[in-house]
């Protein structure tokens, strides 16, 4: 009795830990595809959350001046008007970028409860980047960036 009692408490640490290292992950692993990781990039800025928007690239970036102006900016227009819905337009879909896995650029269009469209343009890489509490490289979609981060802005009001 003892040795099964044993094998259940070390079936159920390894349960946890396996479902704590899970967790861990969809802390880092924002979307399982890459229309996917604009709209949990949209949602961020949405949200009003730099630090989730900006570890959404997975790696340095390069300081932009206008960040925190048009970061504020949309943030304040979807606090104000709802996001009605998010567009996003790209030559491939889903299966397809998610079979060539490399890097994409999609256009996106986000339309508010008012009318009004933002726009920007978001790159999505998938590859490999390591999570420190793991300590294992995990392949994933990212957002990219030549050297500054997209925020989506005003393009037309209806």
């Amino acid at each position: 009795m003892f040795k099964k009692m044993n094998v259940i408490f070390i079936s159920t640490t390894t349960a946890l830990s396996l479902l704590l290292s899970c967790s861990v992950l969809a802390d880092e692993v924002y979307s399982e595809t890459a229309t996917g990781m604009v709209e949990a990039a949209v949602q961020a800025i949405c949200d009003g959350d730099k630090d989730r928007h900006l570890a959404m690239h997975q790696r340095e970036i390069a300081p932009d001046l206008y960040y925190d102006e048009k970061f504020s900016a949309f943030h304040e227009a979807c606090r104000e008007k709802r996001i009605l819905s998010i567009e996003t337009i790209s030559d491939l879909g889903n299966a397809l970028m998610q079979e060539q896995k490399r890097r994409f650029h999609i256009d996106t269009n986000i339309v508010m409860g008012d009318g009004s469209v933002y726009a920007t343009t978001f790159r999505v890489i998938w590859g490999a980047f390591g999570v420190p509490e793991v300590g294992n490289p995990v392949e994933a979609w990212r957002l990219g960036g030549i050297s500054r981060v997209q925020v989506p802005t005003l393009k037309e009001v209806r």
